[in-house]
């Protein structure tokens, strides 16, 4: 990320992404809905990922947050009805993943709504730190939650930590 003031935050938004994606992958392999690999397909995940942050690399923090709130909201809602549509249905086999990407989504729409109230209360200058504040914890808590190798999504054979 071009501003280095923010550059922890953008770490760990993508850390969140890195994890989330090991731990799909990882429970797919496991389910023998996704073959090992399957590279070609992950290649083109990667790769579309790649060119859409690409847009956001020089956009200043303020403005990617206010553009990524809309963004990642419709998602946020569509993976929250999914995971309650998969725990009402009792799809148990894929009940964990549905949680996950909810529970993912969810921590990426806290921390950026988080990050716009304190830019409106504190003006976007106020914000410029990539200390504690702001959404911070919200990306924190998902990586402690999900984050470990410990964790029973990352502990297949699939998984490499």
């Amino acid at each position: 990320y071009a501003d280095r003031r923010h550059l922890r935050k953008w770490k760990l938004m993508m850390e969140v992404e890195h994890i989330t994606a090991r731990a799909i992958k990882s429970k797919l392999v496991d389910m023998d809905v996704l073959v090992d690999n399957d590279s070609l397909q992950e290649e083109e995940q990667r790769k579309k990922g790649v060119d859409q942050a690409a847009q956001w690399l020089d956009l200043e923090w303020q403005n990617l947050v206010n553009v990524l709130v809309p963004w990642v909201e419709p998602y946020a809602i569509r993976y929250r009805e999914q995971a309650k549509n998969a725990t009402d249905n009792n799809h148990d086999s894929f009940r964990d993943v549905f949680d996950l990407i909810q529970q993912h989504e969810d921590a990426l729409f806290d921390f950026l709504l988080l990050e716009q109230q304190e830019a409106a209360v504190n003006g976007s200058s106020s914000s410029a730190g990539g200390g504690g504040g702001g959404g911070i914890p919200a990306l924190e808590r998902y990586i402690a939650d999900f984050g470990s190798c410990e964790h029973p999504l990352l502990s297949s054979s699939a998984f490499e930590c």
